[in-house]
């Protein structure tokens, strides 16, 4: 029996399918940039750090796949945390996402944010003893994991807080046994807002995999990202 799920629903295609297709579409992506002599992402399993592999077989390791990063300072400092107590989760989440109102503006959709947190695996930012960012995971497949929801609070962004939430919480989906993470936002092009977020994917290492206008509607263009785990 197929069990179906939430991005099956939306793709009409089975989840077994759509591992197929990821997988052949981070190929063709990889072979495109052997050709032009581009570098290739690839995951480490002995150091288990991402790098990427030059054509004369130079690797560049480009972060660390620890479940924490830089431990906090005596002068304050970052550090992240992962987070099991439900009712932690929803606060944490409420005060991000309320926060940030340019990205999560629809009610609805953030109390549902906040709401389901409470059930995923959960990676907070605490700076200066204080929690100004958090990551959401949940598994859309057997293989899939999808960055479900991610926010850190203005006044600390382009402050690296982001990239340690998503290095943490790749580091987990790893360990949890996945081939691929997933992500959703607004395409390329729409709103300035969301167009830092599509670089901040890509930067991470994220593929574009397809648009589907009907999820969000025509304004609100759907972008999926994919990466390959292992």
């Amino acid at each position: 029996m197929t069990i179906m799920n939430e991005l099956d629903s939306t793709c009409g295609i089975s989840d077994d399918e759509l591992t197929r297709l990821f997988k052949e579409s981070i190929r063709i992506d990889n072979e495109i940039r052997r050709i032009k002599g581009l570098p290739v992402a690839k995951y480490d399993d002995k150091t288990r750090r991402a790098y990427l592999e030059y054509p004369d077989g130079r690797r560049e390791y480009v972060g660390s796949n620890k479940n924490t990063v830089p431990e906090e300072k005596e002068s304050g400092g970052s550090m992240i945390e992962q987070i099991t107590d439900p009712n932690t989760k929803r606060a944490i989440s409420r005060k991000v996402l309320e926060a940030l109102h340019d990205w999560f503006a629809v009610d609805e959709s953030r109390e549902k944010y906040i709401s389901e947190s409470a059930d995923q695996i959960f990676l907070a930012a605490k700076e200066d003893d204080e929690y100004v960012g958090f990551l959401c995971l949940k598994e859309t497949g057997k293989e899939t994991v999808e960055l479900a929801v991610m926010g850190v609070m203005k006044e600390y962004h382009r402050k690296g807080l982001g990239r340690q939430l998503f290095e943490a919480a790749k580091s987990i989906a790893v360990k949890e046994g996945y081939s691929f993470m997933q992500v959703k936002t607004v395409q390329m092009g729409v709103y300035e807002d969301y167009d830092i977020t599509n670089r901040f994917y890509l930067s991470c290492g994220f593929k574009e995999f397809e648009v589907i206008k009907e999820l969000w509607g025509d304004d609100n263009p759907c972008q999926i990202y994919v990466m390959y785990l292992k």
